[in-house]
């Protein structure tokens, strides 16, 4: 009983892959830098 999901594969976040930062971190340093 081998059944194959049409569902394509999820993307796993990888510590290696560059990712975009949230965008609390970005207010926070924005709100650091200003200061």
């Amino acid at each position: 009983m081998h059944r194959q999901a049409p569902n394509p594969p999820v993307q796993q976040p990888r510590p290696g892959d560059r990712q975009p930062r949230p965008p609390r971190v970005v207010w926070k340093f924005t709100d650091w830098a200003a200061i």
